[in-house]
Parts: structure tokens; C-alpha cells; sequence
């Protein structure tokens, strides 16, 4: 395995489900799932499509949650 990792910047969808998304130097990539586990396959098709031609290939994919928490101020 080779030490390229994609980082997806993974947050919830208003509808329900998540969006990733990952920029590159020469695009981005951007998908989207109903759960947890539609929204990993997803994210490896994309990758896979992504990088077909390429001659190196990521070797990991980090999902990277980010969820806004609203706190009380006082």
C-alpha cells in the first residue's frame, strides 16, 4: 500500500444521509449517501472513477466528520 491518502470533508445532509467531498490538485471529487455504509461505497466508486488512469492510486481514504454543535452561551 502506498502512503497517498484522500481526505473527505464528510458532513449530514439537511435531508438525511451525508455529503463528502475531497479537493485535488486537479478537481475534486463529491458524493453522497443515505447512511454510513452507502455513503463508504460511494466514496470508493468515486475514487475508483476518479483515479482509473492514473498511475498511483490513493492508498486510504480518511472520512473526516464534521458535525456543527450549537452550545447554550449562557
Amino acid at each position: 500500500m502506498n502512503d497517498l491518502e484522500l481526505v473527505f470533508r464528510v458532513r449530514p445532509a439537511e435531508e438525511g444521509g451525508f455529503t463528502a467531498n475531497c479537493r485535488l490538485p486537479d478537481g475534486f471529487i463529491a458524493t453522497q449517501g443515505d447512511s454510513w455504509e452507502e455513503l463508504e461505497n460511494m466514496v470508493r466508486d468515486a475514487v475508483n472513477c476518479h483515479f482509473a488512469e492514473a498511475p498511483l492510486k490513493p492508498g486510504r481514504i480518511r472520512l473526516h466528520l464534521e458535525e456543527d454543535r450549537i452550545l447554550e452561551a449562557a
